[in-house]
């Protein structure tokens, strides 16, 4: 297996490591320097074999801390070469590449690259190996974001290219003939399959399929006879717990933005309308929900709640131009997104609209308070995990306060302190602590050095004094993600007994 950037074993930085995984052994054995033919560059942090199974290309970066400034450096091995060539070199802010390799022509003359340079969405461009130069566009398409491409592993040719549609990983492929589970999709449309591996010499393939309702399985599709045989299941235990009714939702907001939403209401109740969750993601730009990782929301169903969560301007996999409109929009139009998710489906669903509460964890946390400021006749409470809380706090504690570079960056997202002063005061939940009417649950972890725990106590503090409906769980050890599983279910087990209170479901 290979393995770019740092290995934990090895003193060295970054570089491109041959683990030999048969035994605990051989792994840290072949862990500890980086394979020989590029051991003097060993600030690797990706690579990309050819068709011959050859590493042919690998990148480097390298971190200027003074200036804040990575370097990208491209190599390239061509096959009637001994020697790596730097084809391509480029400074950047981001941590991210520029331009994400995805595939080398058999004949070695292209380097494939994901980029949205010169578009709105991520496409597929074509250069040359030699000086890495612009050799034209593979696949673009004014509609969805390519994620990578699906690549024959016996010829190399492409098949088709990988998106997100409705929240699921799917492949548009460049014909029917190429889709290899074809018969198989059209007998169970609900799944999606995914090529793990095939071997056409004895029509076989190795198939990951999954639905909004699993963790996914491994089968065995046989191309000859159409049938498929189950390996395992990958959570067996989760498939047997209770889920919701899934629903992907798409609107148009008043402004003509599209947004998407995942809702899962319970499958059986008592009631007419079901209570319902609003959960905004983190970020909140460049983040984005997917249809899948809904455990929370088909746990809340299994107790007769149910859950959306929205994909509103600013997140991430729906091009440049959507997530550029979520800046210095906190507290404004991407909660203005998200309440109007909430009326479609209000309208469209069996919700109740007198039963709504809203929680997240980082922006999420701070969205779920100001969504009972903004509109405290819909929410009737919040939970807020690591949320944000003082806007100009955040320019003077959190983990990226010594780096300009980081600064401007979430300067552009949220406001300058220096001349918007006011505005992150008026878009604050800490400030508005006057408007809010509704109980409210804090979680913060007390390592927390992204969004400090300042944040939550001084919420906490505010609003004992001014004798509001709040509670604060300090979790212990806990950074701005979880690290420890009991912590997650203090966190879910905590939030559900605050909801059934506030929604009437004791």
């Amino acid at each position: 297996m290979y393995f770019a950037e740092r290995f934990n074993s090895s003193k060295r930085k970054n570089g491109l490591y041959h683990i030999d995984v048969t035994s605990e052994k051989t792994i840290k054995k072949t862990s500890k320097k980086p394979v020989d033919i590029i051991k003097k560059l060993n600030n690797a942090v990706f690579y990309l074999t050819a068709g011959d199974g050859k590493i042919r290309l690998f990148t480097t970066r390298k971190y200027d801390k003074k200036d804040e400034i990575f370097t990208f450096e491209y190599w390239f091995l061509h096959h009637k070469e001994s020697k790596w060539r730097k084809i391509y070199s480029t400074e950047t802010d981001s941590i991210e590449m520029p331009y994400r390799p995805v595939y080398i022509t058999n004949d070695n003359k292209n380097i494939y690259v994901r980029t949205n340079k010169s578009s709105d969405k991520v496409s597929i461009h074509k250069h040359l190996s030699s000086d890495f130069s612009f050799d034209g566009i593979f696949y673009e398409n004014d509609n969805i974001e390519i994620t990578g491409l699906h690549i024959d592993e016996q010829t190399h040719d492409i098949l088709g290219v990988y998106h997100v549609e409705n929240g699921f990983h799917k492949i548009q492929y460049i014909t029917d003939n190429d889709d290899e589970l074809r018969h198989l999709r059209k007998q169970y449309p609900k799944h999606k399959f995914y090529v793990a591996q095939h071997n056409k010499e004895i029509n076989k393939i190795l198939v990951f399929g999954t639905n909004e309702y699993s963790k996914g399985s491994w089968s065995i599709y046989d191309t000859k006879s159409n049938k498929i045989e189950k390996l395992f299941e990958t959570h067996p235990e989760y498939n047997k717990l209770e889920k919701g009714s899934f629903n992907t939702i798409k609107i148009k907001t008043n402004d003509d933005f599209t947004i998407e939403g995942y809702l899962v209401t319970p499958k059986s109740n008592t009631k007419s309308q079901f209570p319902l969750v609003v959960i905004p993601h983190g970020g909140p730009i460049g983040i984005r929900d997917f249809a899948y990782n809904n455990d929370v929301q088909h746990f809340y169903a299994s107790h007769g709640i149910a859950t959306l969560k929205v994909n509103y301007r600013g997140s991430g996999g729906f091009g440049k131009e959507f997530e550029a409109s979520g800046k210095k929009q906190w507290g404004k139009q991407i909660e203005s997104d998200i309440n109007q998710m909430v009326d479609h489906v209000i309208q469209n669903h069996e919700i109740s609209k007198d039963e709504i509460c809203a929680m997240g964890s980082s922006y999420g946390g701070y969205s779920a308070i100001m969504l009972t400021i903004i509109y405290p006749e819909r929410y009737k409470c919040a939970i807020s995990l690591a949320g944000v809380m003082d806007l100009p706090l955040m320019f003077t504690s959190s983990d990226f306060k010594s780096y300009e570079k980081s600064l401007e960056e979430f300067k552009s997202i949220v406001g300058d302190p220096q001349t918007e002063y006011q505005k992150l005061i008026n878009n604050s939940p800490l400030y508005l602590t006057e408007k809010i009417s509704k109980p409210i649950l804090l979680f913060h972890g007390d390592g927390d050095e992204r969004v400090t725990i300042e944040h939550s106590i001084r919420m906490k503090e505010i609003l004992d004094k001014m004798k509001k409906d709040v509670q604060l769980v300090t979790l212990k050890g806990e950074g701005h993600s979880f690290n420890n599983t009991e912590s997650e279910i203090v966190y879910i087990a905590r939030s559900l007994d605050f909801l059934k209170k506030n929604l009437s479901l004791h």
